[in-house]
């Protein structure tokens, strides 16, 4: 045999060696993860960095090792970077003898793994492994867009609609320098936030992979075809797509933020090797191509492993997506632990769920996380990563004390373990348990020299306490982690230092990302570098346009005694929300402070004593000036000037004005507010209070017959639709009742092309003009009178004078904008269902309605704040809009389609082309049953019956979300809202009676309930119901039925005895038989209305009476029928009695139906009112 067959036969003999050790050892990889999770469960962490870094350097492709890579690479902050080095070249060296894609796929994910820790621990020391890696370095960037806000990231913006080859402008193309090759778009883009898109062309000959890195929002496109959703919930840090066909290739990357996160993108063949591609700068191809997602290899491997070993294999599974930071990993680890509560699983799914939910303390899922890991601290007390976690959500708590009493035995009981001694030395920084501190942060030093929280933890405690310790702790942190944070804080120090040699030598170090141009900028200016800082900033400008570095040059103009304003103009361009720069540049072109709203201002009078009329009195107030000055940004923010002179008329005046409520949320601005008497004295102190109201000034100087000047601005009052571009202004009343108005002025310039939409409670006319790139939209209202309060008006709207004013181009933008809230923030995986099953469509739907109307506590109604369904169901409790989606979801996971609908009153006035969020009062659920028939769903009342809906949207036009439209539907409600009554009275001869009565509330009638909740009282509430219907009634038993079934009838029943029933005379007796009156007379209080009267709710009555009486009022005979029939409603009350007998029975019918009565026709309602109280009043002499 020859040489070359000798090394042939031993290359074949060592890589089947090599493949058996790595393939084929299920039984020794289970051995060396028992030792992994035994390391682990004790909390000794150099065992476990022994475990893992012999199992990944022994076995490098074996799935386990696979998914544990991000964990032993991420030892590195404990161990340094030597054995994260060391490990990746034994397993690369075992990897390289071994043919195939999955060994290819390893290879560069420990590359990836080294990459990271080479960066933080080394620096630019990573640039090596990053050239193999080959990162996409030139973009084509587009953006920032805004509109919707959440919705934006499926709303279709230019680039998504460009033609092949066409250029969209703007657009930065840039190649990148930062040596990562991970593109930062706030580097380059401003404003950092909204939507950005980052895209490229490349040429290629064959199949290959597009691997994209991010943690955060994003679509991925493919020659204009949408090829993944990386969004909210369902975010994984990696996606991989492949691409089987085609030669001409456009990735574009489409991301939502505020701010942007950082995107990376490789490209490898299909077998997984790096490769650069041919990038092609300019246009965009479009041909169609084979791309389909697919998730890493061990992926299937594991997939596989589950069927066989379920505990195992799904546990395995979960850390391959917790590799992913995907939340998916929950699930899997559910699925372990479904059958065998082990402590190490358990802690992983308790770990999952806290780590996802960490923004949120109060969620459903760390709330169970957290419950998982009290579990386990308790039960399983060796167990040292719960005992850890439990220390570390109390440090997150900020709840110290608890944290020292838990980690103090912790770090008793394991002093080898790092992560516990940096949580002690955590407490003790906190509560200034110095010498403790230093005498643990020693020891921890020497047993861990390369643990990084450690020597972070003590920069912490150095940094007010000792400032050359802080200096000396910094350089200790930085030679361990030369991550941008560390350095930065070096930075500061020696800039405040006035070290600036020593800071520039720091940054041309550590700068190999471009992380540090603000501080360098800082330094060249503060060191008086002047003309290199300039030179500096000009180059950065040929990359990014920020704020910041005009306002640097603005600066540098300034302190060489030069106009700054041509910069100061840049700024305002870019970031209108800047409003102190805007008042900069009117203060240097005016030569002195002016209001920024001088140029809008109406000419005033001043205040003269012919305002101080003694006529005004009989009001409270009268106001004789109010103003409102918007501004509205291009950038989202917004400006108000507002000014209110008013007339003090009596001591309700007085009341009303000494406290004055600011609408708008904001910053407020100077206020400038004066009080005149009718002598000319004037007074100008005020004090400002925060109440849970909102904000008040409080005017102590006012008195009666006085007059208030107050002007005051508002910086960005109107925050609503929230995070959209839109500006839609909660409506505003202009007055108060009893209060008469003068003048009214209303101004609200907008940049030029945006529509303004105005709502008023009557026609009023907008006047429109255009200067300088804006559009100003002025009205004025004069003599409003002054408008008295009534009872059944139907609320504010009805009556007051108003106004509001929005950007939304109606339903259509406004469903966008919430469609966008729901997939933020609404999930429904995680919400079981499967108990509400029932034989029916139907039934089902009834079950889910009444457990969410029923169980689920209902809390006031907010809109547009939905919570998660996990979190509503995990609470127990829930706003209507919260319970509409929570009932959503679980009939989604039923199978059935409901949709989500908004509802405006029908009683207010409908003036939908001003759109406004404050527009709809309901939100209800839609279930389609069939396709013409839908069941709507009404949360608002704990009471309703499943299909029953509040009274006031009975009826009403409802906006209906579709998946990605709108339609219009009327809501149909089943009520049968009505009451129905039983009397039975013996009627003894001296007029009193026995009585056993029975009242039955049907429906949206039901809500009765809610006045005998408390059982405790529940006796005492059924006799005033009744008393108020049964002379001098004494109740001797009662009853309540069905108070929990609100699909029956509610009950409510009393047996007792009462007097006065009858007017008891020598030979006869004079009976009134209808003794419970109808409830329409609250409605007609007033002898006449200036607004019309809303009856919300229809009258539905039904009585019967059947009346005992003594043997010898037997003979008589009655017949007696009285009706009533108007378009208000009707009446009919049936009188009857049989000779012979001592029954006399009495019927009672009344319907009054819901409505809005004109004021003209209010006589005509009180006229059939009397009428019904004749017939109510009806009364029966008996012989």
């Amino acid at each position: 045999m020859n040489d070359k067959a000798v090394i042939a036969c031993l290359s074949l003999i060592l890589l089947l060696l090599l493949s058996t050790g790595i393939r084929l050892t299920a039984a020794s990889m289970e051995s060396h993860e028992d030792a992994v999770i035994a390391s682990y469960s004790r909390g000794d962490y150099k065992a476990l960095a022994d475990s893992l870094g012999s199992m990944v350097a022994e076995h490098p492709m074996d799935p386990v090792s696979v998914i544990h890579y991000g964990t032993f690479f991420s030892m590195a902050e404990m161990l340094g970077p030597g054995p994260a080095e060391k490990t990746a070249a034994a397993a690369g060296s075992r990897l390289s003898v071994i043919q195939g894609d999955e060994a290819a796929l390893c290879q560069l994910k420990l590359k990836v793994e080294l990459e990271r820790v080479l960066y933080r621990a080394k620096g630019a020391a990573g640039a090596q492994v990053t050239k193999e890696l080959k990162p996409v370095r030139k973009w084509t960037l587009y953006g920032p867009y805004h509109r919707y806000g959440a919705a934006d990231i499926d709303h279709r913006f230019q680039p998504e609609l460009m033609a092949s080859g066409r250029e969209i402008s703007p657009q930065k193309r840039i190649t990148m320098t930062e040596r990562d090759g991970w593109l930062d778009p706030g580097k380059y883009i401003f404003p950092d936030s909204g939507i950005a898109y980052a895209s490229v062309s490349f040429k290629t000959q064959k199949p290959v992979k597009v691997r994209l890195y991010s943690g955060g929002s994003y679509k991925v496109f493919i020659n204009g075809r949408e090829a993944v959703r990386n969004l909210y919930q369902e975010r994984r840090n990696t996606r991989v797509l492949r691409i089987r066909s085609g030669r001409d290739i456009t990735v574009t990357v489409k991301m939502i933020g505020a701010p942007f996160e950082r995107v990376r993108m490789l490209v490898t063949d299909e077998h997984n090797a790096s490769i650069e591609p041919d990038i092609v700068q300019g246009g965009t191809f479009m041909d169609e191509c084979d791309v389909t997602e697919e998730l890493d290899y061990p992926y299937e491997a594991l997939v596989k492993e589950a069927a066989l070993d379920h505990e195992r294999g799904n546990r395995h599974l979960g850390l391959f997506f917790d590799d992913l930071d995907s939340g998916e990993a929950a699930r899997y680890y559910q699925r372990a632990v479904s059958k065998h509560k082990d402590a190490f699983p358990m802690f992983l799914l308790a770990k999952s769920l806290l780590d996802r939910n960490r923004d949120d303390r109060g969620s459903a899922g760390y709330s169970q996380g957290l419950a998982i890991i009290n579990d386990l601290r308790e039960q399983r007390v060796s167990f040292i990563p719960a005992w850890q976690e439990k220390v570390e959500h109390y440090i997150r708590e900020g709840n110290f004390a608890k944290a020292f009493e838990e980690v103090r035995g912790l770090a008793a009981a394991m002093p080898g373990n790092p992560y516990g001694l940096a949580a002690y030395l955590t407490c003790l920084n906190a509560l200034n348990y110095e010498k403790e501190f230093e005498e643990t942060a020693a020891r921890a030093r020497k047993d861990f020299p390369d643990f990084i929280p450690v020597f972070k933890t003590e920069t912490d405690y150095y940094r007010k306490r000792n400032r050359s310790k802080f200096m000396a702790s910094l350089l200790e942190l930085i030679k361990r982690d030369c991550s941008a944070p560390g350095v930065r804080s070096l930075l500061r120090m020696h800039i405040s230092r006035g070290d600036y040699r020593s800071a520039l030598d720091l940054i041309q170090t550590y700068n190999f990302n471009n992380d540090f141009s603000a501080e360098t900028v800082e330094t060249l200016i503060k060191k008086g570098d002047l003309k290199e800082a300039r030179s500096f900033i000009l180059k950065q400008l040929v990359a990014y346009e920020s704020p910041s570095l005009f306002y640097s040059l603005a600066l540098i103009d300034m302190l060489q005694s030069e106009d700054p304003s041509m910069y100061l103009q840049k700024i305002m361009l870019l970031q209108p929300s800047l409003f102190s720069i805007s008042d900069y540049v009117n203060y240097l072109e005016n030569n002195g402070l002016e209001n920024p709203f001088s140029r809008f201002l109406d000419r005033m009078e001043s205040i003269d004593p012919s305002l101080f009329s003694k006529d005004r009195g009989s009001v409270p107030s009268t106001v004789l000036y109010r103003g409102r000055i918007f501004i509205l940004q291009k950038d989202g923010s917004s400006r108000v000037y507002c000014e209110e002179i008013v007339h003090v008329g009596n001591d309700d005046g007085v009341r009303r004005w000494g406290d004055i409520r600011i609408p708008y949320p904001g910053q407020i601005r100077p206020v400038r507010l004066s009080v005149y008497d009718e002598k000319g004295a004037r007074t100008d102190s005020y004090t400002m209070r925060n109440l849970q109201t909102g904000r008040y000034l409080n005017i102590s100087s006012i008195v009666k017959n006085s007059i208030v000047h107050l002007s005051y601005i508002v910086d960005n009052p109107i925050m609503s639709p929230s995070e959209s571009r839109f500006f839609s202004l909660p409506l505003e009343y202009l007055q108060h009742y009893d209060e008469p108005v003068k003048r009214v002025s209303i101004k609200v310039i907008a940049p030029e092309g945006t529509a303004v939409h105005f709502l008023f409670k009557d026609n009023v006319a907008v006047k429109k003009t255009s200067a300088d790139g804006l559009q100003l939209h002025e009205a004025v209202m004069e003599n409003i009178p002054a408008i008295k309060k009534e009872p059944f008006a139907g609320g504010r709207q009805n009556c007051l004078h108003y106004y509001s004013f929005s950007t939304m181009d109606g339903f259509n933008d406004f469903s966008a904008w919430y469609r966008g809230i729901m997939a933020r923030k609404i999930t429904s995986r995680s919400v079981p269902a499967s108990r509400f099953k029932r034989e029916t469509l139907e039934k089902t739907i009834a079950a889910v309605y009444d457990f969410v109307a029923r169980e689920i506590e209902l809390q006031r109604n907010v809109l547009y704040l939905p919570d998660s369904p996990e979190n509503t169901l995990f609470r127990g409790s829930g706003t209507p809009e919260d319970k509409v989606h929570l009932a959503r979801t679980l009939l989604e996971n039923l199978g059935i389609i409901s949709y989500v609908a908004f509802a405006r009153n029908r009683f207010l006035p409908e003036k939908a082309d001003c759109l406004y969020p404050g527009y709809f009062s309901h939100v209800l659920l839609c279930v389609p049953l069939d396709v013409k028939n839908a069941l709507w769903l009404d949360f608002s009342g704990r009471y309703f019956r499943c299909g029953v809906t509040a009274c006031s949207v009975d009826g009403a036009d409802a906006l209906v979300l579709l998946h990605d439209s709108y339609s219009r539907g009327r809501v149909r409600s089943l009520d049968n809202r009505s009451t129905l009554c039983r009397y039975d009275i013996a009627v003894r001869d001296d007029g009193s009676a026995l009585c056993d009565i029975e009242a039955s509330f049907i429906d949206t009638k039901g809500e009765m309930r809610r006045y005998f909740s408390n059982p405790l009282e529940r006796e005492e509430s059924v006799r005033r119901f009744f008393i108020g219907s049964v002379p001098g009634f004494s109740m001797e038993t009662f009853r309540v039925e069905n108070y929990r079934e609100c699909d029956k009838p509610f009950i409510v029943a009393a047996k007792g005895a009462g007097s006065g029933f009858a007017l008891s005379e020598p030979g006869r007796m004079i009976l009134q038989p209808v003794l419970n009156k109808c409830e329409v007379y609250d409605y007609v209080a007033l002898p006449e209305r200036e607004h019309p009267l809303v009856i919300e709710k229809p009258i539905d009555e039904k009585e019967t009476y059947r009346y005992t009486l003594p043997s010898h009022y037997g003979n008589q005979e009655i017949s007696k029928t009285l009706a009533l029939n108007t378009r208000f409603g009707s009446c009919r009350v049936v009188i009857a009695k049989k000779g012979g007998s001592p029954v006399l029975e009495v019927k009672k019918e009344i319907h009054v139906k819901a409505a809005l009565i004109e004021r003209g026709d209010y006589n005509e309602f009180v006229k059939f009112c009397l009428e019904l109280k004749k017939i109510e009043n009806e009364t029966v002499i008996l012989k």
